[in-house]
């Protein structure tokens, strides 16, 4: 449905706007699902890589922080990068969309630019980092017995790793 109506959108910015947000929205459900079986940190962090990224772009939108005084930024999917004085991309929104302990540092690094680039990920390279993640989720509980009853303790669905298994 959403790729049906890319070409009804009116620029790049809208377009990533959705589609970001529309991945996610899964990713915050896994997230979800691994604080339900205790998944550490680290581990998150080390094997969703994809999942971290479509995350800290979402946190740029939702919490623009020293972005929001920028005036008339661009935004691209691809852009010479030469042209402008400042970038936000994957690298920026990682180091800086994590929390607030670096909002000082984003501030001094944006306050007055004039020509800042937002150069978004390319769609294919996030969906692609997205699929990998997802497509971790099931074997890491099918494999571990422990986060397969812990599920099963709190689904609504009984026994849905064990008839998944049998068929």
């Amino acid at each position: 449905m959403f790729f049906n109506r890319i070409s009804s959108y009116t620029d790049e910015q809208e377009i990533f706007l959705d589609y970001v947000f529309r991945l996610y929205l899964f990713v915050e459900r896994s997230y979800e699902l691994f604080k339900m079986i205790s998944l550490p940190q680290q581990y998150r962090s080390q094997n969703y890589k994809g999942f971290n990224l479509i995350h800290k772009w979402a946190n740029f939108i939702k919490h623009p922080k020293a972005f929001l005084l920028c005036h008339h930024p661009e935004f691209s999917f691809n852009a010479n990068r030469s042209d402008f004085d400042f970038i936000i991309d994957n690298k920026v929104v990682i180091k800086y969309y994590a929390g607030s302990k670096r909002n000082a540092d984003l501030y001094k690094k944006i306050t007055n630019k004039t020509n800042v680039l937002v150069l978004y990920p390319s769609a294919t390279d996030l969906m692609d980092f997205f699929v990998k993640d997802v497509n971790k989720i099931i074997p890491l509980i099918e494999e571990n017995k422990i986060y397969k009853e812990t599920l099963s303790d709190k689904a609504t669905f009984e026994d849905y790793f064990s008839i998944n298994n049998e068929s």
